[in-house]
């Protein structure tokens, strides 16, 4: 069974987690695109942020607001892990 205070260290912010998450997510709002075709058949990209600003319709802004929130959420998960690895290598 995994003690809680490991858990609790592992989530618990701290500068190199959120320094790491935020370049993450800085990269992620920069890079990541998404392909949305027409009913004309030509196929658009955009950026997350690009999508965010311009609205198609309600059901697609709410799906990729979703989306990008559990995208954060895993980010940081990930940021976490690396940062923990990383300190039980280093001890």
């Amino acid at each position: 069974m995994i003690n809680k205070e490991i858990i609790k260290e592992f989530l618990r912010p701290s500068k190199n987690k959120m320094f790491l998450f935020l370049i993450f997510v800085i990269i992620l709002v920069n890079t990541s695109t998404i392909g949305v075709q027409e009913t004309g058949g030509s196929e658009e990209i955009y950026s997350y942020l690009e999508l965010l600003l311009e609205t198609h319709n309600d059901s697609w802004y709410y799906s990729c607001v979703g989306f990008f929130i559990i995208e954060i959420i895993i980010l940081y998960l990930f940021s976490c892990l690396i940062i923990f690895v990383y300190n039980k290598f280093r001890n």
